[in-house]
């Protein structure tokens, strides 16, 4: 069943959240990163991200109720009110004098979010592609594939990496060649295979390398 409430942003493009709502973000595609690939193909996200040349793509959707760690849900409505027992405290000249103070503080140390903060984004898939013409990471959630998640993915990200491309411009991907659902994807996106790598991942786990050229 396709999705059709999936949000597709680059990491950088998410300007309703802040710096420690994005590393949560981070750390969530990190679990989804230990969850589907063998240890020796995980990828440090954070580190990866750092470098100048690498994009990060992020599938998600928006809830409006905060979803099980399972979910790789964040909730991004850090900012609860404190104040609640200010009316009970009137009768205490001196107890609400503190809770205007806190009150302050708790303003100048939270920042301030938008309205549409008030929900949570659960990460659902996300591409990393470096320069332009590789794409290096791509992965959907198990739970959320065949719902369009994937195609939407790749599609976006193919539109950004191939914005203003010149003519004969190519990309390219590694792709497990027992791994015919993601060679289908890809195929169907415009890859062709280029050549076959053996032992690229591990011993006896051979790779092809799929070519993408812009027209």
């Amino acid at each position: 069943m396709e999705n059709n409430n999936l949000i597709i942003k680059s990491l950088d493009t998410l300007k309703e959240i802040n710096a420690s709502q994005k590393n949560i973000i981070i750390n969530n595609i990190q679990k989804l990163e230990k969850k589907i690939f063998p240890k020796n193909e995980q990828m440090d996200i954070s580190a990866e991200i750092k470098k100048r040349t690498n994009t990060l793509i992020i599938a998600m959707t928006k809830n409006n109720n905060y979803n099980s760690e399972d979910s790789y849900s964040i909730n991004i409505n850090k900012n609860k009110n404190k104040n609640k027992n200010n009316n009970e405290n009137e009768k205490n000249k001196l107890k609400k004098k503190k809770s205007k103070i806190n009150s302050k503080n708790m303003k100048q140390t939270s920042p301030k979010l938008n309205s549409t903060n008030s929900d949570s984004y659960n990460v659902q898939g996300y591409l990393i592609y470096s320069k332009k013409d590789s794409i290096i990471k791509f992965a959907v959630d198990p739970s959320k594939r065949n719902q369009g998640t994937g195609w939407k993915l790749l599609s976006y990200s193919l539109q950004r990496m191939t914005n203003q491309a010149p003519k004969e411009h190519k990309i390219n991907l590694s792709v497990d060649i027992n791994r015919l659902p993601a060679q289908y994807l890809y195929k169907k996106a415009g890859f062709k295979i280029k050549e076959q790598i053996n032992d690229y991942y591990e011993p006896n786990r051979h790779a092809y390398i799929m070519e993408y050229t812009v027209t």
